[in-house]
């Protein structure tokens, strides 16, 4: 038995998960518990699949393999938890209460959670956190819609806090790209399955250029103000929404995030699907392809334009050294009141005929001509 697993704590008997969210892989639960009710955590349990792994060997390439690859203050601190009896069979049964209410994604109805599993893995809450009430002169406009494409409501209370929440995907072009691409990776596939839909081209994302960057940011802002986010008297949500993309930015700017992803994914593969044997090594790029990134971003923090002076005067946009880019940093969070965090380092096996899926896709791609229709879209 695994030094992990042995170390495992018990999930306390008195806490309550509330449903919040779902992929296809995995469900996530907010946990609230009466003896420490201002705390909150997320668990995340696995559904039945014939590929899924036991949490605990996930857990073990969490520990071993994939945090290893990351500075420390760049991951959302995840543990593994031993699950109380009964949980998972409640848990199914409300998801199925769910289904009857429609309150369930339809296209994630019928599938449930994995009964034989024994551990779960309990995640920081990267959620909004509440705004302490202002002052009753300084009013507030409270939003009651339901958030947007990213991030979720406030675990409690209204608050000055919104959560970004993306995959960046390929950020370097796939080596198997053909000379005289015009499309990236990511964007290639985005057109052949879904013809003329909207999205960030992750070699914009990695790019080190404001102008770019923040392009790419702007695909990611919710259209509408999240659930419980307030929003000043003298403000709007337009000018709120126009402030959290430069506060984005200027942090993708500064981080060594997506320096950092972007060696990671050179490293780990240099040849491509199409040229690559599908080692470990590749198993792992992927796993870096198809983590999340979490922005937590207070708006009441004074803003940060991000921007190192590059010796040509005011308004460069070269991004900082590492050195540069750390003293932004303050106790985990960067200047401008963004707290970052990656998450979803799932376990990429390759089995389930997973190796030939990325290899035909890759080939179909190539030879479809999707990485060179129309006129040049991404740049590296």
């Amino acid at each position: 038995m695994s030094p992990a697993v042995l170390a495992a704590r018990p999930l306390p008997p008195d806490v309550t998960p509330v449903y919040l969210a779902e992929g296809a892989a995995n469900i996530i639960y907010r946990l609230t518990c009466p003896t420490t009710p201002s705390e909150t955590r997320l668990l995340r349990l696995r559904k039945t699949l014939p590929s899924a792994q036991p949490n605990a060997a996930a857990y073990a390439y969490l520990s071993h393999t994939a945090f290893p690859l990351f500075p420390p203050h760049l991951l959302v601190a995840t543990s593994l938890v031993r699950l109380p009896p009964g949980l998972l069979e409640a848990a199914n049964k409300d998801l199925r209460a769910l289904e009857k209410a429609g309150k369930r994604p339809k296209k994630r109805c019928g599938m449930y959670l994995e009964t034989t599993e024994q551990f779960g893995f309990l995640i920081t809450d990267m959620s909004p956190l509440p705004t302490p009430p202002r002052s009753p002169a300084a009013a507030v406009t409270t939003t009651t819609a339901p958030p947007a494409t990213v991030g979720t409501g406030a675990a409690t209370g209204d608050t000055r806090q919104i959560l970004l929440e993306f995959k960046p995907k390929w950020l370097l072009q796939s080596p198997s790209a053909p000379q005289g691409w015009t499309r990236c990776r990511t964007c290639a596939l985005r057109a052949r399955k879904h013809p003329g839909a909207a999205g960030f081209c992750p070699l914009d994302l990695a790019s080190g250029d404001a102008a770019r960057i923040g392009r790419a940011v702007a695909q990611l802002l919710p259209t509408h103000a999240p659930a419980r986010f307030t929003i000043p008297a003298e403000s709007s949500w337009e000018r709120e929404r126009t402030r959290l993309g430069a506060k984005a930015t200027a942090f993708l700017l500064r981080s060594d995030l997506m320096p950092h992803l972007k060696r990671l994914q050179a490293r780990l593969d240099p040849d491509g699907p199409l040229r690559s044997g599908m080692g470990q090594s590749f198993l792992d790029a992927m796993t870096v392809r198809d983590l999340t990134v979490f922005l937590r971003v207070d708006m009441d923090a004074p803003d940060d334009d991000g921007v190192v002076d590059d010796g040509e005067g005011a308004g460069g946009n070269r991004v900082g050294t590492v050195e540069e880019r750390e003293r932004g940093r303050v106790d985990g969070k960067e200047a401008g009141g963004v707290e970052c965090g990656v998450g979803d380092l799932d376990m990429k096996t390759g089995q389930g005929g997973k190796r030939g899926y990325w290899r035909e896709t890759e080939r179909g791609l190539v030879e479809g001509g999707w990485y060179c229709g129309g006129e040049r879209t991404c740049w590296p």
